[in-house]
């Protein structure tokens, strides 16, 4: 049988909850990574935030169990597989990742990973609310086979990054099918292996964690992936479990490169928010790596279903809300996981239309990315998708309703003008909801007659934002409405 992994990552506040029933001064729980010092058989009660949903290793492990972390707030964080026998019936469905819950258990191992058994459904109970969400831990391959000699990293969250390899075992393919040797009709999950430079780890894509690597084409060796999932022991072996799509991602400029139609799974981090673009009927987002290359998420429809973190829906607006807190320091960067179909569109860029329920938040260890300096007339296709910032003069504006004398022209959805440093011009555009994100129906002719301050037809500005193709015409779409995107 094979066995289970754990999870590890590093702690994010996600928002600030009061933690109700998680101990007190006077009568403090241990801290998870404690387990490690008992023997099988003893008993202990333990705090911690739910990492992998039950279940949802069930093809490998025959069992219906869920990971728990703790916040490492008193020294090295800890983590532990719950074991649960789904022979007993107890429903934990109502876990989400990110909740707090107390678990008491017995120490017991699956195929020599250590573990907490559960045996009645009051062993689990609700700390009242969540509100923790965990980095991965970024580990080199090599590090995965080592967990021996470290095996306090057992049942962590963590992350790897390299290219897909062929099968070690000489199949020939980078992908193999694993199946119950009892029914082999019944497809267990695949094994893929991936190798940073440093050695090759194993991964397991469970058919219960709802993974299929089949609509993905992009998966052959030497393919470059990051991964995120619970580290496992099984036996003397180790290995990562991604706990679903989300957890899995080829990067943006490697998106971009396939060909429209393409299947593919990213992640980064939102530059223009969600539902910024409302107001002409595309209520998507920008989502960059830290080196500012991006992509634009296409969303046609207000109703479009956004995951939170829990995995819980969420509108786009309220993601574009999550960003705009960012911009103004209340909310650390808006990490996203998007699923989706590639589109080309009409100027030549490329676009990614998320499947229903392919947009979810994540916790992943990327910061929100710089802006690249362009001159105006210098940016090109192959620049597309990226947070660019420019300076240049203000000209007569492009087509629309004039505004004054200030260079700027009402257009759907906001206000456009046109910048020139002598290389050559390239418009920027204002969203209406960038100016009033909370859509609180300012004088949107007032502000943008008199912000910014002083900048009329001849005279500099300089802007940052979401480079794009719209209307036949590179431009650069302002991400935020504050000091340092607009000047």
């Amino acid at each position: 049988m094979r066995s289970n992994p754990a999870l590890t990552p590093w702690m994010l506040l996600f928002v600030a909850f009061s933690l109700i029933g998680c101990g007190s001064s006077e009568d403090p729980l241990p801290p998870i990574s404690d387990i490690f010092n008992l023997l099988p058989g003893d008993e202990i009660t333990v705090d911690g935030f739910v990492t992998v949903l039950p279940g949802t290793f069930e093809s490998s492990t025959t069992e219906v169990g869920f990971a728990i972390q703790d916040s490492a707030t008193a020294g090295i964080a800890g983590a532990v597989y719950i074991q649960v026998d789904p022979l007993l019936g107890l429903d934990f469905s109502t876990l989400k990742i990110g909740n707090s819950v107390r678990v008491r258990g017995i120490v017991s191992d699956l195929n020599q990973m250590i573990t907490l058994t559960v045996d009645e459904a009051e062993d689990v109970t609700l700390n009242g609310g969540g509100g923790f969400i965990f980095f991965p831990e970024e580990m080199q391959t090599s590090d995965i086979d080592a967990t021996a000699s470290a095996p306090e990293q057992e049942a962590k969250i963590v992350l790897l990054k390299g290219p897909l390899q062929l099968d070690p075992l000489g199949s020939g393919s980078a992908v193999v099918e694993i199946s119950d040797t009892s029914d082999p009709v019944n497809i267990l999950g695949w094994n893929l292996w991936l190798d940073d430079g440093s050695g090759v780890a194993q991964t397991f894509w469970h058919n219960t964690a709802n993974l299929d690597p089949a609509p993905f084409d992009f998966l052959t060796a030497g393919t470059e992936l990051e991964m995120v999932g619970f580290l496992h022991r099984n036996g003397s072996s180790y290995e990562v479990f991604p706990r679903g799509n989300f957890d899995i991602s080829l990067s943006i400029p490697d998106t971009r490169n396939l060909l429209a139609g393409s299947h593919s799974l990213i992640r980064g981090v939102t530059g223009l928010p969600g539902a910024a673009l409302g107001h002409p009927n595309q209520f998507g987002f920008s989502l960059h790596e830290e080196n500012g290359q991006g992509i634009f998420v296409s969303i046609s429809s207000p109703t479009f279903e956004v995951k939170d973190y829990e995995g819980l829906p969420m509108s786009t607006a309220d993601l574009g809300y999550l960003g705009f807190l960012h911009s103004i320091g209340l909310y650390p960067p808006v990490r996203v996981h998007v699923e989706g179909d590639l589109v080309e569109t009409t100027g030549g860029d490329i676009v990614i239309v998320p499947d229903p329920g392919g947009v979810r938040l994540v916790s992943s260890p990327l910061g929100f990315p710089p802006s690249v300096s362009y001159a105006t007339g210098s940016i090109a296709a192959a620049d597309l998708g990226r947070i660019a910032s420019t300076s240049g003069i203000l000209q007569v504006p492009p087509l629309g309703g004039n505004v004054g004398s200030n260079g700027w022209t009402s257009v759907v959805g906001g206000y456009r003008c046109r910048l020139d440093d002598g290389s050559g011009a390239i418009n920027v555009f204002l969203p209406v909801n960038v100016i009033d994100p909370f859509g609180t129906g300012a004088n949107f002719l007032t502000d943008v007659l008199t912000w910014p301050i002083g900048v009329n037809i001849g005279q500099a500005l300089s802007v940052t934002g979401f480079l794009r193709h719209f209307d036949g015409e590179n431009e650069i779409v302002v991400l935020r409405n504050q000091s340092g995107y607009i000047d």
